[in-house]
């Protein structure tokens, strides 16, 4: 609602990758920044969305259940917690989950699960990061102004669209195609897990299974099987979680203008991509280079078409910052599972100049009285 936080604002975009730990020390050094602000306030109370994509998601759901909690977590626990691995619980999960559905299918309609839930899981563990609780529950905190509104992107596998499992309202009810993109317009009166929206939006290809809303009948009305897309990797349609952030700004843009005039989107990614040697020219390279330029060429059209965007809506706002903190590293951790080496390389990440810049850059926009004027 409008003043319910404090501006100037933020938009928070937790992008592609499985860099959740150092997305949550970002976070961590940037309320300590705001905290030198005297009378900045924490903060989360500037925070008025956060858009996340596949491994992000998962790093925002602890982030947005952390806010949430009676106790808040001590300092470091977000990133000790987003460091835990997880893949000794999807392979307990394909091995015996999966492998019994598949020699007696019947067991789905007793529950079993498989590897997803065992991924789900593995996230409620954390007693002190209240994770398994329905989004309903979040969104009554989103309207009481408690907790900023959030968007779990995944994908529609059979039409390729968005799939947006959030907290705010985001279609046009006139346009039937963007009411299929919604889960509480497409399954209206069903309720849905935090943890499942993650891990909706994080099912990495093989790893998660591509998901089918499933109902129990006694619970609730079965939805028609023409609704009953599989739900995939959010990182298919925008593997950067900027067009439900711009979706955000573009449809709420009078409320905002009143409430937050300044705003600030803050985007956390992965390695920027850097072109290697091109010199080769072998029959091995000219096998897979169809394929080779197809992966690139996804990841760098929504780069661009996400930066034109957000330039266009800068046009038609007063004012529209962007702070970007891609990983400082070749190399990012894409797994469930992150060895000693890539937990410190996470801890040092954040000392890169690159990234002390951007936190500078923040700490400056939300310094009492700044906002867009003090990058100028």
């Amino acid at each position: 609602p409008p003043g319910s936080f404090r501006s100037p604002g933020i938009v928070f975009v937790f992008s592609r990758h499985r860099t959740s730990p150092f997305e949550h020390f970002l976070y961590e050094m940037s309320q300590g920044a705001v905290h030198q602000n005297r009378g900045a306030g924490e903060f989360s109370q500037h925070l008025a969305l956060t858009s996340s994509v596949s491994g992000g998601s998962v790093g925002c759901l602890f982030y947005l259940a952390g806010l949430r909690a009676a106790e808040k977590p001590a300092p470091g626990r977000l990133l000790e917690v987003a460091s835990e691995s997880s893949l000794s619980h999807i392979a307990w999960g394909l091995a015996f989950r999966d492998l019994l559905r598949f020699f007696f299918p019947i067991g789905a309609v007793f529950g079993w699960g498989n590897r997803a839930w065992a991924l789900e899981k593995a996230w409620r563990r954390f007693q002190d990061f209240p994770v398994h609780t329905s989004l309903s529950d979040w969104e009554r905190d989103v309207a009481a102004g408690k907790l900023p509104a959030s968007v779990f992107n995944a994908t529609l596998v059979e039409t390729g669209d968005r799939f947006a499992i959030s907290t705010v309202d985001l279609v046009d009810r006139t346009n039937d195609r963007e009411l299929r993109r919604e889960f509480q317009h497409l399954y209206p009166g069903l309720e849905i897990r935090a943890t499942t929206a993650a891990g909706l939006s994080a099912a990495f290809p093989v790893v998660s299974p591509s998901s089918q809303i499933w109902v129990h009948p006694k619970e609730a009305a079965i939805p028609d099987p023409g609704k009953r897309y599989h739900i995939t990797d959010g990182g298919f349609y925008d593997n950067y979680g900027v067009v439900s952030a711009i979706e955000f700004l573009e449809k709420g843009r009078k409320e905002l203008q009143e409430a937050m005039p300044e705003v600030m989107v803050i985007r956390i990614s992965g390695a920027v991509s850097e072109a290697k040697d091109a010199s080769s020219n072998s029959f091995y390279f000219q096998m897979r280079a169809p394929l080779k330029a197809l992966v690139n060429m996804r990841s760098a059209s929504q780069s661009v078409r996400n930066d034109m965007e957000l330039n266009l809506l800068d046009q038609v706002m007063s004012c529209l910052e962007t702070a970007d903190f891609p990983y400082p590293y070749p190399y990012e951790p894409l797994t469930w599972h992150l060895t000693q080496a890539q937990k410190d390389e996470i801890r040092e990440a954040v000392k890169n100049p690159s990234i002390q810049q951007q936190l500078d850059r923040v700490e400056r926009f939300l310094s009492p009285g700044a906002g867009c004027a003090a990058n100028a």
